[in-house]
């Protein structure tokens, strides 16, 4: 498989229409599109630590989450936005497809994973203003905040912040990365509580006192997703390798 039907099924997989309107991603580094595809590296971001990685292990894609090239590019130099990476990638003649917003609302996307690993039930999705934001979904039980902080803690392996509220949890919305723009619309959902990876101090302000909000990591609950990733392109092709890159940069005790 070439890097361009890669990216061809992949773009069916993870259709574009699903993605937030004006979102950034795709095929961004392309050095030969009738290139074999034969090892994957998947991760979040493109760190500089991810395209040493890539390069150093012979890797001749990285397909990521956010993408590489979010605004148009004036310059490419050692010492610019990104221009470390991309610098490094081009050497390494390593391609570079990422899935950002669309991998989040897609089957077997993001908020899916998260979902998942949450163990929710009867899930439905939410909408603003017509794009599928997140999800909505029962607990295995009604649960405290305290336990339901300390279930997410186990569940995704990581701290879990929490605000607090005297109301059993039973039925919440999710949103992997970060969903706190979604909460005007979270609110209004009749929800018992809301499940993301980061919130503005600004709006925990707003909406904790009436909406228990829980705060779990923006990587933490989108890292989920690129094990489901490597099935998909597995499936594609058998003769593919893929491996999975943390590209977390933060580092809990």
């Amino acid at each position: 498989m070439t890097i361009t039907q890669l990216y061809a099924e992949l773009d069916m997989k993870y259709p574009i229409h699903t993605a937030y309107p004006g979102d950034v991603d795709g095929l961004q580094l392309c050095f030969d599109a009738g290139r074999e595809v034969r090892r994957v590296l998947l991760t979040l971001d493109i760190t500089t630590a991810a395209a040493e990685y890539a390069v150093a292990g012979g890797f001749d894609t990285i397909v990521a989450h956010h993408a590489l090239i979010r605004t148009p590019l004036t310059e490419i130099t050692p010492h610019c936005l990104n221009g470390d990476r991309i610098i490094a990638l081009c050497r390494g003649l390593v391609n570079t497809i990422s899935l950002h917003t669309r991998l989040d609302t897609a089957a077997g996307g993001v908020n899916d994973c998260l979902a998942k690993i949450l163990e929710l039930s009867d899930i439905v999705p939410f909408f603003v203003d017509g794009y599928g934001a997140g999800l909505v979904g029962n607990l295995p039980q009604a649960m405290s905040p305290q336990q339901l902080a300390a279930y997410g803690e186990e569940k995704l392996g990581s701290p879990v912040a929490f605000t607090d509220s005297t109301k059993p949890i039973s039925r919440i919305a999710i949103c992997g990365g970060g969903g706190g723009s979604f909460l005007p619309a979270v609110a209004r959902l009749g929800v018992d509580a809301y499940f993301t990876g980061e919130i503005k101090n600004v709006d925990l302000v707003a909406y904790a006192p009436s909406l228990p909000l829980f705060i779990a990591g923006h990587h933490e609950t989108e890292r989920v997703v690129l094990p489901s990733l490597a099935k998909t392109i597995g499936e594609l092709d058998g003769g593919i390798y893929t491996e999975i890159y943390d590209s977390g940069q933060v580092r809990w005790l």
